[in-house]
């Protein structure tokens, strides 16, 4: 399984590679913007540091823990007992990917931030950085203890509920509204389209989702293929490691794969 994972995601990012291109092809007056304050943006805060001294210590951590996968399970980590640094390695966002989450955060002024799949609370942490309100889901009751730790030693708060995706959108008041949501968890390609069709009520207008791993297997891209066509959201980029699907009322229906 393992092996063929790692073939699968070879032959995507080749695809990836040669089929993305620099932000300059996409004549998007938005979308320039969009790469030069999110994805293009260097700029380094402090806070940076305090998240990233928190990865630093649990890439250390040797403690074993007991975490329920409630969706498709890890390709690359057997068991329901786990170091917590394996967990960490594997499961935590890189750093690139989870400050462009920030960025992206300020730049859409988001005030109220859904992520489904919190793991050890680095993402988490960075997308509470921006100063918006985030509420963030994870099934694994070690893993929101691991998170909680990490929002704390950070100086950082953020909502961590202790429930599966379905159980807390079953149970999401019809008023609740988000700016930006994050979809990290599950990985079955149905269970994302359920998940997306459910929170469209709950996106406000210019609202973002973002779709991670999206390419993390055959059934996944293909949800996202079936996602890039919803007349909901009139842009979505493909920046391989995650998607986005922007609301922009009055633009064309685009997508584009975009080098990062």
């Amino acid at each position: 399984m393992a092996f063929l994972y790692i073939v699968q995601r070879a032959i995507a990012y080749l695809r990836y590679v040669l089929e993305a291109k620099g932000v300059h092809k996409a004549h998007s007056p938005y979308l320039y913007e969009l790469f030069d304050e999110v994805l293009n943006e260097e700029k380094h805060y402090y806070l940076f540091d305090k998240i990233e001294r928190q990865r630093n210590r649990l890439l250390q951590d040797t403690r074993l823990i007991r975490v329920e996968d409630l969706g498709a399970g890890s390709k690359r980590m057997k068991g329901s007992t786990r170091r917590v640094a394996e967990i960490t390695r594997i499961s935590a966002k890189k750093p690139k990917y989870a400050r462009a989450l920030y960025r992206l955060a300020s730049f859409s002024n988001s005030e109220q931030i859904l992520e489904l799949g919190t793991s050890v609370g680095l993402t988490t942490a960075y997308l509470a950085a921006s100063g918006a309100d985030v509420i963030s889901v994870e099934g694994a009751a070690s893993l929101v203890e691991e998170a909680e730790s990490v929002l704390e030693n950070c100086g950082l708060q953020a909502r961590i509920v202790n429930a599966s995706f379905d159980a807390f959108l079953s149970e999401l008041e019809p008023s609740s509204t988000f700016d930006l949501i994050f979809i990290d968890g599950h990985h079955i390609g149905e269970a994302l389209l359920d998940y997306t069709s459910r929170l469209k009520p709950h996106l406000s207008e210019g609202g973002i989702i973002v779709v991670d791993d999206i390419h993390w297997s055959s059934d996944m891209h293909r949800a996202w293929k079936k996602l890039t066509i919803d007349e909901s959201f009139q842009l979505s980029l493909d920046l391989f490691e995650m998607g986005w699907l922007l609301r922009r009322q009055g633009m064309h229906k685009q997508h584009h794969r975009l080098r990062y």
